[in-house]
This record gives C-alpha cells, sequence and structure tokens, in this order.
C-alpha cells in the first residue's frame, strides 16, 4: 500500500472538498481516502482471550487478538524495569449530541488554573472559536466564550506559557494561518503576532521547551514542493521567532504529536510528504537536532506489522505511574491494510524511555472509548482525561478520563 502511495507526490494528489455546511469532517486542504471507515476493538485487557470482535462504522466486523493473560506488564529501560498496574478508564460525560458543548475533533485542550480548557475544533455543523472550561475534569462546561477573538479554527495548536493560554496557527476558512493569540483568562484574547516568521500552517505540533514557544513541522498546501513541513520554529514572546531547523532529521510530518519529557522534546507518528504514515518515535534535547529511538510498535494486541503500528492524528502526553514519568500515545488513524480505508485506533501505549513501547494493560471490568482520531489528552491531578474526537461519523463529545488506580 504504501510503496505505491510514495510514487505521488503529496501536492499533486486531488482534493476533496469540504461540506461544512453538511458536516463533512476532513478539512480540504489535507489529502484524504474515501469515507469508508472501520475501528478496532477495545484495548488489552488483563484477562485470558483469544479475539474480540467489534463493530464497525460500516455495519461489519473486524476482529484482533488479545494475547495478554496476566495483570501487570514489565517495560525495560537501560537501566530498570517498570510494573505497571492495571489502568481504567472512567466516562465522566456521555456523548450527548444535542449538548451546546458540541462534539468536535483537531481541537486544543489544556490545563490552565486548575481547569481543563477545550478550544475551538471541527463540529458538525463546521469549525468553531468557542472556548469552554470545566472545573471538574469534565463532568460538566461553562462556556468562557462562544466566539473568541480568534478565527474560528481546527488543527491549531495550544500552550500554557507566561502564565496564559497560546493558540498557534490552525486551518481557517479561507486556509492556513500563522496568526499567535494569546489569554490570561481564556475569555479575552489578544493576537500578539500578524504573520508570524514561521510558514502558516496546521496540523502542526507545539510544546514549551528551553523558556520558549515551539512550533514543529505541520501543513501548508501553498508551500512548493512539498506541503508537509519539516521546520522547526521557537519564539521567547510569540512575537520574534527563530527558525532552529528547516531540515530536521525526521523529515516532514503532519498530525503527528510532540511533547517534553526528561529534558528533551519528543515526537511521535505522523504522516509525511509521501503520504507515509509513521510509527517512529524521535527525541531531541536542543530541538535542533533529532535521534530516532525506535518504533512505537506495541501498538494493540495482534499487532504484526509496523503498517498497523503506525498512526497520524492521535493525542500523548507524559503522565506519572506511581512515581515515575511515562510518556502515554493514544488513538489515532492509519489506512492499514486497505489504502482507502481509515482505521481508527483507541489502544493506549506507554513508554519510560522512547525505546521500549508497550499496550497498557486495563482491568477486565473496564468499559472503553470509542476509536477515535483528533482526540486531546490533559492531565489534572491522578487524571489524564480525554475529550473529543472522531470516527468518521461521529464528532465526541464524551470526556473519559485514565488513572493506574482503581475508583470506588
Amino acid at each position: 500500500m504504501k510503496r505505491a502511495l510514495m510514487l505521488m507526490p503529496l501536492f499533486a494528489l486531488s482534493f476533496i472538498s469540504l461540506l461544512i455546511a453538511a458536516g463533512c469532517g476532513q478539512d480540504s486542504s489535507l489529502p484524504t481516502t474515501t469515507s469508508t471507515t472501520t475501528t478496532t476493538g477495545a484495548p488489552t485487557t488483563s484477562t485470558t482471550a483469544a479475539s474480540t470482535t467489534s463493530t464497525t462504522a460500516a455495519g461489519s466486523t473486524t476482529s484482533t487478538t488479545a494475547g495478554s493473560t496476566t495483570s501487570t506488564v514489565s517495560t525495560t529501560t537501560s537501566s530498570t524495569t517498570t510494573t505497571l498496574p492495571e489502568f481504567h478508564w472512567t466516562k465522566d460525560k456521555s456523548n450527548t449530541p444535542a449538548s451546546s458543548y458540541r462534539g468536535r475533533y483537531d481541537h486544543t485542550s489544556v490545563v490552565f488554573n486548575d481547569k481543563v480548557w477545550v478550544i475551538a475544533g471541527m463540529t458538525g455543523s463546521g469549525m468553531t472559536n468557542d472556548v469552554w472550561s470545566s472545573d471538574d475534569n469534565g463532568e460538566t462546561w461553562d462556556i468562557a466564550t462562544p466566539e473568541a477573538a480568534f478565527p474560528p479554527l481546527r488543527g491549531h495548536s495550544s500552550v500554557v506559557f507566561d502564565n496564559k493560554i497560546w493558540v498557534i496557527g490552525g486551518t481557517t476558512a479561507s486556509g492556513q494561518t500563522n496568526e499567535v493569540w494569546i489569554s490570561a483568562d481564556g475569555v479575552n484574547w489578544t493576537q500578539i503576532a500578524t504573520g508570524s516568521a514561521f510558514s502558516a500552517c496546521s496540523y502542526h505540533a507545539s510544546v514549551v521547551f528551553d523558556s520558549k514557544v515551539w512550533v514543529i513541522a505541520g501543513y501548508n498546501p501553498n508551500v512548493y514542493p512539498h506541503p508537509a513541513l519539516g521546520y522547526i520554529w521557537s519564539s521567547p514572546d510569540g512575537v520574534d521567532w527563530t527558525q532552529e531547523e528547516s531540515a530536521p532529521e525526521f523529515g516532514t510530518r503532519i498530525e503527528h504529536s510532540c511533547l517534553t519529557f526528561n529534558g528533551s522534546i519528543w515526537l511521535t507518528g505522523g504522516r509525511d510528504q509521501d503520504l507515509m504514515i509513521h510509527d517512529s518515535a524521535w527525541s531531541s534535547s536542543n530541538g535542533r537536532d533529532w535521534a530516532s529511538t525506535g518504533k512505537v510498535s506495541a501498538m494493540g494486541a495482534g499487532v504484526t506489522s509496523s503498517s498497523e503500528a503506525s498512526r497520524m492524528d492521535h493525542a500523548s502526553v507524559v503522565y506519572e505511574v506511581g512515581s515515575e514519568p511515562m510518556m502515554f500515545v493514544m488513538g489515532g488513524k492509519n489506512t492499514w491494510p486497505t489504502p482507502d480505508v481509515y482505521v481508527y485506533y483507541n489502544n493506549v501505549w506507554c513508554s519510560s524511555n522512547g525505546a521500549e513501547w508497550q499496550d497498557v494493560l486495563f482491568s477486565a471490568t473496564t468499559s472503553y472509548p470509542a476509536s477515535r482520531e483528533g482526540h486531546s489528552l490533559v492531565v489534572r491531578g491522578q487524571r489524564m482525561i480525554m475529550t473529543g474526537g472522531y470516527d468518521g461519523s461521529t464528532f465526541y463529545n464524551d470526556v473519559w478520563h485514565l488513572t493506574d488506580q482503581e475508583e470506588s
């Protein structure tokens, strides 16, 4: 599948119109597959099972092998072996399509002022610029502003820096943007950069690292010869930007995920200029020089090839297991094994070093969020909180949290 796709330059692909009024989920500026979708089954649990079966969006079924039979799993680092506990998903808010807090994906979430914030995104009725907050881990939501000063967005990035929420780039109704907006309260927003030095982009990633905000890779269909970008920029204030790298070792990326961990920036997954979807993890201690740490290949029970392990539009976060911080990657989509069919996932993987990745094991009684892309993960207290997402037909507004402790 991927060998054939690599023969096609990304910019030469035909594009499908985004019918926002009709609620179509695809961004018209991105290359697309057909609208046929399928989803995976539940993630690995600690019970013995030969296979699990799930109903696909198209009404058929698909089976995945659940190979684990124990309640713990070990991951080996260069110096220690960490035994992971069973994890537990808890639904904090059901999916309610009629809610004023609309289902969405390609939004952003941050924790700020001890609240979880959800910013903009793509809904069933089009892009939005509303901002919501929750002080009870997503069980209830308060509207901060129904229309922020920035335009309706999707595929943007957000960070918390200098005691403010930042919104960077994204896709608007008129195309990609490189605007930078900040807010000290989530209600009032100020644009601090118009036409930043970096190219307008969406489906990029941003982190706070070395006392600066970073913009890593992304997508712009007007950039020749490759709309998939590989640049890396940083700024101490959002006004003055420095290009740290124009051709990083990982190449180009769209719909990847980045975080900071153990003194480095980490990048996982994503799609490149040749439409190759990756399962690799990369790290950099300075934001300029990047090294591959291996493949995030333990992406679900029954995985037999790196093609199946490859993901894009997934989410990642750092979460402490006991007292040890670990990187977690959840969900996303790929087009394996059929090139024109998106497959959506809901499994979770973790790593303490970026080289060895393993499935998170779940208690036998836990329920699971539906497979999805374009969701977000944040950590508040002892909870890893997931919001939103899309599976090819449903715009989700449910909220789930993951913990390594069983809750009453």
